[in-house]
C-alpha cells in the first residue's frame, strides 16, 4: 500500500490499551456512522463476492477508531527513515523549537506550526534528512515544550 494514502488513528478504545497496541494504520472508512479503519491483515483478507452487475458483498477487517485521533500520513520520512504523519512532533535541525505537522487548507500544503513562538513554516523548504519526528500530539502533548522544559 502506497504510504502516502495511509492514516492512523487510535482504537476506540485505546484508554484500555497497551501504548503499543493503540494505534492502527489503514484505509478511513464509515460503516454505520462509525469511524471505521480498514486495515491489512494477513489472517484476515479482504474478498469480494459478486451477486450480479449491480451487486457485490465483501468481507473486510475493520476496527473502530477514535475520530477525534485520525492522521494522514505525508507521504514522506524523517532522516531516520521514519514516515511523518500530521500530528507529529518535529524538530528541525536547523531551528530551535519544536513543531506539529498540520494540513493548510488555504495553502493546500503540509506546514510546521511552532506553538512556542506562534509561527508557521512551509514543509517543502525543509529537506526530509533535516527533520526528526520526536512523538505526536495525542501521546506526548508535553513534548510540544521545549527540551529545557521537559
Amino acid at each position: 500500500m502506497n504510504s502516502r494514502y495511509l492514516f492512523k488513528a487510535k482504537k476506540k478504545n485505546w484508554q484500555e490499551l497497551l501504548e503499543d497496541e493503540q494505534w492502527v494504520t489503514g484505509t478511513i472508512m464509515y460503516i454505520e456512522n462509525k469511524c471505521m479503519m480498514l486495515i491489512e491483515d494477513e489472517k484476515n483478507l479482504l474478498t469480494f463476492h459478486y451477486l450480479d452487475d449491480e451487486m457485490w458483498s465483501a468481507n473486510i477487517y475493520a476496527i473502530e477508531v477514535d475520530e477525534s485521533t485520525i492522521c494522514e500520513c505525508t507521504g514522506l520520512t524523517d532522516r531516520d527513515d521514519t514516515l511523518i504523519w500530521e500530528n507529529d512532533i518535529v524538530e528541525i535541525l536547523s531551528k530551535d523549537g519544536r513543531f506539529v505537522i498540520e494540513w493548510s487548507d488555504t495553502e493546500a500544503e503540509w506546514q510546521m506550526h511552532n506553538f512556542e513562538e506562534e509561527y508557521t513554516v512551509n514543509f517543502d523548504n525543509y529537506w526530509s534528512h533535516e527533520v526528526e519526528v520526536i512523538s505526536n500530539k495525542f501521546n506526548n502533548q508535553e513534548s510540544l515544550e521545549s527540551e529545557e522544559t521537559i
